[in-house]
């Protein structure tokens, strides 16, 4: 199974007891997922919450069964694409939010940080702003470099050209 060879190669052993993918079929989920551009999500009972330091998985449940929920959207795409969704889902496995440890573990085994990056097909990092009142966050400027990414929105906050603005960086 593609998913369970993923997760082991994330996190260096054999991580999934139970394996369940199904397709979203809820129309409610399937809006949601849709509108925040998600291929696929994993699903599991938070309790205990996973815990991962590094690439060191310290708590995965024996007994937990994760079930991998795929959009259809996912079936278009291409092998490499796939392959990054599965990595970014499988770093879950250890880290329920979307973490800078979680970022730092999904960017180092070559996963897409977002459905945006697979969207975009390349790995930029763009720096993105939410003014108030507005819905979305909209690109910025885009960077080769993430350390550069945060240096160049750190000056842009400091700069209190922007008040009351929201910034993300997105890969």
């Amino acid at each position: 199974m593609r998913f369970r060879s993923v997760a082991a190669g994330v996190w260096g052993q054999e991580s999934i007891s139970r394996l369940d993918i199904g397709f979203v079929r809820d129309p409610e989920v399937e809006a949601r997922f849709s509108k925040a551009g998600v291929y696929a999500a994993i699903r599991y009972r938070h309790d205990p919450p996973p815990w991962a330091s590094g690439r060191h998985l310290v708590r995965a449940a024996p007994d937990r069964i994760y079930r991998l929920l795929v959009m259809d959207e996912m079936l278009g795409l291409d092998d490499d694409s796939v392959e990054k969704i599965l990595i970014h889902e499988a770093v879950h496995i250890g880290y329920a939010k979307h973490s800078r440890e979680f970022l730092s573990v999904v960017r180092e085994c070559g996963g897409a940080v977002s459905g945006s990056a697979v969207d975009r097909g390349n790995d930029n990092i763009t720096v993105e702003r939410k003014d108030p009142g507005e819905r979305r966050y909209k690109p910025v400027r885009e960077f080769t470099d993430a350390r550069e990414a945060e240096q160049w929105a750190r000056a842009e906050i400091s700069s209190g050209r922007f008040p009351g603005s929201k910034w993300r960086m997105s890969q």
